[in-house]
């Protein structure tokens, strides 16, 4: 009888086993992998649930950096439009590109000339490369770049010198695509930013605040670039380039730490981050009703501290959701 008695529950604890490893937590999930209506209710809970309550939500993200000496950075189109190059036609050449001083040598006069000279079509004229010679023009804080077709203007945000158009005069271009490459004339805190961490961050990041290991710390600079990459990087995550003050002593390859401050949303609707499908723009969870079934619900998101996410429509306040989000595939 003991044997008998042995062998059974022996034989209960292997099935217990393979229940547990194979999928116990289907056994409370409350989304079931074969709903009895696609898009109406997908069951009942049971689990754990949460509410949309209001909160201040601030943005700050931290990130190693280095100090570097004359960086590269990008800058941006701010709307949706055609860009003009005003500060190419400003100069009446191209910025890297400057007519040579060197006057031009008159032909002979017994020299025939060729076929096409009377017409000047070999002539290497103004604009050629003949007559242009390889500069650097430099740019100052505030100096027009390029202006868009709806006439906002792109300006140089520090002194330093101009590098490359990254797109011809004319073209139609996405707010944020980078336009110019500009270099800087100074001292500045240069780190990658996770592009996960590039969503939690509002429209733009209002401040930064610099530091460097054994050294000055806590001192404001002023944000040249944040989430492009420069032409010659395409691949590498998002760049913050952060100008040093010329207050603040330092020297080249300084390790330190950049704070971005994205400023701060106050009074909004949030839920935990873990509650949420999605965590930029728009996401998914399992809206509870009053008679206890859970449906799929579309929310619009906004700003994440990486603990909870605003939201900015789809729910209201005190409206309950699971705790876990519906799964992608259904």
């Amino acid at each position: 009888m003991r044997r008998t008695r042995a062998l059974v529950m022996r034989f209960a604890l292997v099935a217990v086993s393979v229940v547990v490893g194979a999928g116990a937590i289907i056994l409370f999930d409350p989304w079931p992998s074969e709903p009895s209506e696609p898009y109406g209710p997908l069951g009942e809970t049971g689990v754990e649930t949460v509410e949309v309550t209001r909160r201040d939500v601030s943005v700050v993200i931290s990130i190693d950096a280095t100090t570097v000496a004359g960086p590269e950075y990008v800058v941006v189109a701010p709307e949706t439009g055609r860009v003009n190059l005003a500060f190419e036609q400003a100069l009446g050449h191209h910025p890297t590109l400057a007519p040579t001083d060197e006057p031009t040598e008159e032909p002979d006069e017994e020299t025939p000339s060729e076929p096409g000279d009377e017409a000047g079509e070999n002539d290497p004229g103004p604009g050629n490369d003949g007559d242009l010679t390889p500069v650097e023009t430099p740019v100052t804080a505030e100096q027009l770049l390029l202006r868009m077709d709806s006439g906002a203007e792109v300006k140089a945000p520090a002194t330093g010198v101009f590098v490359n158009w990254l797109v011809p005069d004319g073209t139609e271009v996405k707010q944020g695509t980078p336009v110019a490459v500009l270099k800087y004339g100074g001292f500045a805190l240069v780190g990658s930013l996770p592009a996960t961490d590039a969503y939690r961050l509002m429209d733009g990041v209002l401040s930064a605040v610099g530091s460097i290991v054994k050294g000055p710390s806590g001192f404001d600079c002023e944000l040249l670039q944040a989430h492009e990459t420069t032409e010659a990087e395409p691949e590498a995550v998002p760049r913050v380039v952060c100008a040093i003050g010329d207050d603040v002593r330092v020297f080249p390859s300084l390790p330190g730490r950049l704070a971005l401050d994205s400023g701060q949303s106050e009074d909004v609707l949030t839920l935990p981050v873990t509650a949420v499908s999605g965590g930029a723009d728009i996401g998914e969870v399992g809206y509870v009703a009053d008679d206890g079934s859970t449906e799929v619900r579309t929310v619009s998101l906004g700003v994440t501290d990486g603990a909870v996410v605003e939201i900015v429509d789809g729910l209201e306040e005190g409206a309950t959701v699971t705790a876990t989000p519906p799964p992608l595939v259904r």
